[in-house]
Formats: C-alpha cells, structure tokens, sequence
C-alpha cells in the first residue's frame, strides 16, 4: 500500500456458514495509522499479527513482553515485571 493511502470499510459483514462473525462493521483508518511498515520496535501496540512481524532471536514470552515493557518505560506510571 502506497504511503500515506487511508481506508474506509461500511456496513462489513463476515459469516462462517450460519454463524455471523461481524455484522455491520464500519471503519475507517487514517493516513498514518497502518502500522504493517513499521519495524516491531517503532509500533505502539502489544499485539503480534503474523510471524515476520516477531524478533526471531527472542521467545514468544519476550515477543509479547516487549511492547508493554516499552510502553511501561515511556510513561513512567506503571510497574513492569
């Protein structure tokens, strides 16, 4: 996707067979808030999507660990363990 490109889904609807998934699901993302291109380090979430998105070097404890640990230590308001 083409920098600085924005997003917009209306009324989305998923169903696996009978079962409705998402049902009118509207959203928009800005120019800026895709986070895919970012390197794991520079995203400020705690979430991990796919496999190349991980530090392979580290343990999927310290994977999940290192965005709150980053988070923790810029606001200063909470106590990492």
């Amino acid at each position: 996707m083409a920098a600085g490109a924005s997003v917009q889904l209306l009324d989305l609807r998923k169903t696996y067979g009978d079962v409705v998934a998402l049902d009118a699901l509207s959203l928009d993302i800005k120019q800026g808030e895709f986070v895919a291109n970012r390197p794991p380090h520079r995203r400020n979430i705690g979430v991990v999507f796919q496999s190349d998105a991980l530090f392979p070097h580290m343990t999927v404890a310290a994977n999940v660990a290192y965005p709150l640990r980053k988070r923790c230590a810029a606001s200063r308001r909470c106590a990492c363990r």
